[in-house]
């Protein structure tokens, strides 16, 4: 025969005068508001480190691309429209290139 706990309960008690609902609710939105404020963690760099970093960032600062160099005019360059089909079908042919790539380097082993 299986024993089964019985739980006990406080019978003509009177609810608890101390409402804790938003006292609680409180600090579960201060938790919230913490989490979805908090700041990204900061990296540590080291000297050297932050000095290449700091070199790359002035680099990608002066460099520009072709059309605002004015070497290539904007205009000229066509613009493509994909469908959903184009993309399928895109996808399909480049699935077959990957597999016929895979099969010739196993049959090459």
């Amino acid at each position: 025969m299986l024993k089964r706990s019985k739980v006990t309960t406080k019978k003509g008690s009177a609810v608890s005068s101390q409402p804790e609902g938003p006292r609680r609710r409180s600090e579960f939105d201060e938790m919230v508001d913490k989490c979805l404020s908090a700041t990204s963690p900061v990296r540590f760099l080291k000297a050297k480190e932050k000095a290449r970093e700091a070199e790359g960032e002035r680099e990608n600062g002066t460099s520009m691309d072709l059309i605002t160099l004015g070497v290539v005019d904007a205009d000229k360059i066509s613009k493509y429209e994909l469908t959903v089909e184009d993309g399928r079908r895109l996808a399909k042919d480049y699935s077959r290139i990957l597999m016929r790539k895979h099969r010739a380097r196993q049959a090459a082993e």
